[in-house]
C-alpha cells in the first residue's frame, strides 16, 4: 500500500508543477486540474424529536486529480465535466469511548453548468450542478475503549 501512497503523491507533485494546459478545438476546451481539499462530517444524535449536533470530525487532508472538458454552448453559457480521483478523510477524537479514523477514495464525475460574463480581460463566472461520487477503495477504523469518557 506504501507503494500507491508514494504513486499518487508523486503524482500529484508532478501535476501541481506543471502549468495548467488547455487545448481549445473550435469551442471544447480540455485541461488537467488538481487540487487539495479539507473535507468536514457532522455527527447528528436524533432526540426527543430533534437532531443534535454530538461529535465534530477533524478533516484529513485529501486531494483531486484529473481531467475535464468545458463545451461553450452560447456566448454566455457553457457546460463543464470531467474525471477525477479525489480523497476524503476524517477522525475523531474519543467520545462515549468510541474513535474513528476515515480514509477513502473517490471517482468523481462534476456537471457543471457555467454562466460567465467578460469584463476586458476578465471573464466572471459562476457555475452550479451536481457530482456523482463512487467509492473505489479506502480504511476506516473505529477503535473501542472500556471508558466512557473523553
Amino acid at each position: 500500500m506504501k507503494r500507491t501512497h508514494r504513486f499518487i503523491a508523486a503524482l500529484l507533485i508532478a501535476v501541481s508543477l506543471a502549468v495548467p494546459v488547455a487545448v481549445s478545438a473550435q469551442n471544447i476546451s480540455f485541461g488537467v486540474k488538481a487540487g487539495f481539499n479539507l473535507t468536514n462530517t457532522v455527527d447528528k444524535e436524533y432526540i426527543a424529536g430533534s437532531y443534535y449536533k454530538s461529535n465534530l470530525m477533524n478533516a484529513k487532508p485529501g486531494f483531486n486529480i484529473g481531467m475535464m472538458a468545458e463545451v461553450d454552448i452560447i456566448k454566455y453559457f457553457a457546460v463543464r465535466s470531467g474525471l477525477f480521483l479525489t480523497t476524503r478523510g476524517y477522525t475523531t477524537d474519543r467520545y462515549l469511548g468510541v474513535e474513528y479514523n476515515s480514509f477513502n477514495y473517490y471517482l468523481n464525475v462534476p456537471v457543471d453548468f457555467i454562466g460567465k460574463y467578460r469584463f476586458g480581460n476578465v471573464v466572471v463566472s459562476a457555475f452550479i450542478g451536481p457530482s456523482i461520487y463512487y467509492g473505489l477503495w479506502g480504511k476506516t477504523h473505529l477503535y473501542l475503549f472500556s471508558d466512557s469518557t473523553g
